[in-house]
C-alpha cells in the first residue's frame, strides 16, 4: 500500500514506502490510518486491509496493555517512545518486534516506526550460547589444571566438574559418579545431601544413571512425563524444586565408565546442550587427572626403589668391611637375617646403615 499524501507533507515522506521497517500512521486510540509496504508484510495482510484496522488486533494478547500504556504515556511528552511487544501476523508465529513512537500534527496522529526485532534477537541468542560455551570451555581448562596441586588429582577434578555444572548448566543440583567396570561406585561428589543415595548408585534416581552409563546414551526425564513407576523419581526431583533431570555418561580415559547428573527447572534446551559439552570434557580433564595420578605413583615407586637399592648397596660394603667377605656373601647375609626375622631386607639394611654411622659394629652373620 502507498502512502497517500497528505497536505503539508514534506517531500522525502514518500520515501516511507519504500523502507525495510514497517510505518505506520494512528489515530490516538490507534487506528491506522496510514500504513507502507514493510506494514503490510508484517502484519501478514494485505495493505488495503490495514486501513482503519486497529493496531491493537495485531498485537499479542498478554502486549496489549502495554501499548495501552504506551498510548497513554505520549499525552505527557512530545519525546519518542519506545516500546517492545509481540505482533501475531495472519497465519505466522508471533514476532517479537521494536516500536518508536511519536507524536505528530497536533499530537492528533501517532507516528510509528516498527523494526523486527527476531533477527536480532536471534542473533543475541547465538551471542549468549557462544559465550557460554567459552565460559565452560574457559573453566574447563582451570579444572585441568587443578590435577598437578593436589594429593587426589581425580577426585579434585570429580568436585570440580560438579561444582562447574551447577554454575554452567542452571542447575539446581548435580553429581558426579565415577564406576569400576563393574558399575561400582569409586568417586562421587553431589551438591545437595538429597542426591546422597544417587552418589551410591542407590535411590529412585539411579536406574537412569545406571542406565546412560551402560548405553553410553544421554537418559532425560521430566517430571509427569513418565509412567506410574517413575513417581519415586519425580518425588525425588521435588525434594530439590527440580522439574527434569539429565544423566549424560562420562568416558575418561583410564578410568572406569563415569555420569554426570543435572537437576533443572524451566527450558532445558541450553542446559542439555552445555551439559553435553561439559560431559565431553570432563571426560579428557578426568583421564589426565588419571594419568597424571598414575604417572605420579609410578614416580614415588621408581623413587621407594632406587631409595632401597641405595640402602640395600650401602649395607653391603658396610657387611663387607666387617665381615671380610665379598658382595655375594654380604647379600646372602642380609638375606637370611631377613628371613629369621620376618622382617624387610631393606629394613635391615637401613639398620645396618645406621650402625655403621654410629660406630656399633655387627659380628652376627
Amino acid at each position: 500500500m502507498t502512502l497517500p499524501s497528505r497536505q503539508g507533507d514534506h517531500p522525502a515522506a514518500a520515501l516511507l514506502d519504500f523502507a525495510s521497517d514497517a510505518y505506520l500512521e494512528t489515530d490516538g486510540v490507534g487506528r491506522i490510518e496510514r500504513s507502507n509496504a514493510s506494514s503490510a508484510l508484517l502484519f501478514g495482510v494485505d495493505g488495503s486491509s490495514l486501513e482503519g484496522a486497529l493496531l491493537s488486533d495485531f498485537v499479542a494478547d498478554g502486549d496489549r496493555p502495554v501499548l495501552r500504556r504506551t498510548l497513554d504515556q505520549l499525552a505527557d511528552t512530545s519525546a519518542p517512545v519506545t516500546v517492545e511487544f509481540g505482533v501475531t501476523p495472519v497465519e505466522r508465529p508471533e514476532v517479537r518486534v521494536e516500536g518508536t513512537l511519536v507524536a505528530g500534527g497536533g499530537r492528533s496522529i501517532l507516528c510509528w516506526l516498527v523494526r523486527d526485532r527476531s533477527a536480532g534477537q536471534a542473533t543475541e541468542y547465538q551471542l549468549r550460547r557462544l559465550t557460554a560455551e567459552l565460559e565452560l570451555l574457559d573453566a574447563v581448562a582451570s579444572v585441568n589444571r587443578l590435577a598437578p596441586g593436589t594429593a587426589a588429582p581425580v577426585e579434585s577434578v570429580v568436585y570440580a566438574v560438579t561444582d562447574l555444572a551447577m554454575r554452567a548448566c542452571q542447575s539446581v543440583a548435580a553429581a558426579v559418579v565415577l564406576c569400576d567396570e563393574h558399575l561400582e561406585v569409586e568417586v562421587a561428589a553431589v551438591t545437595d545431601p538429597a542426591l546422597d543415595d544417587l552418589g551410591r548408585l542407590g535411590g529412585p534416581l539411579a536406574e537412569r544413571a545406571r542406565r546412560a552409563v551402560a548405553t553410553g546414551a544421554p537418559v532425560f526425564h521430566r517430571v509427569g512425563d513418565g509412567t506410574q513407576e517413575d513417581g519415586a523419581a519425580d518425588a525425588a526431583l521435588a525434594r530439590v524444586a527440580a522439574h527434569w533431570s539429565l544423566f549424560k555418561p562420562i568416558a575418561p580415559d583410564g578410568t572406569g565408565p563415569g555420569v554426570l547428573c543435572i537437576l533443572g527447572r524451566g527450558p532445558e534446551h541450553d542446559s542439555r546442550r552445555l551439559a553435553r559439552l561439559l560431559a565431553r570434557h570432563a571426560g579428557a580433564a578426568l583421564g589426565n587427572a588419571s594419568l597424571y595420578a598414575a604417572a605420579t605413583a609410578h614416580t614415588a615407586n621408581l623413587e621407594h626403589a632406587l631409595e632401597s637399592r641405595s640402602v640395600i648397596e650401602q649395607a653391603k660394603g658396610v657387611l663387607m668391611a666387617w665381615q671380610g667377605c665379598d658382595e655375594v656373601e654380604a647379600f646372602e647375609i642380609l638375606r637370611r637375617a631377613s628371613q629369621r626375622a620376618n622382617r624387610k631386607v631393606r629394613v635391615l639394611a637401613a639398620e645396618v646403615v645406621a650402625r655403621a654411622a654410629s660406630g656399633e659394629r655387627t659380628d652376627r652373620r
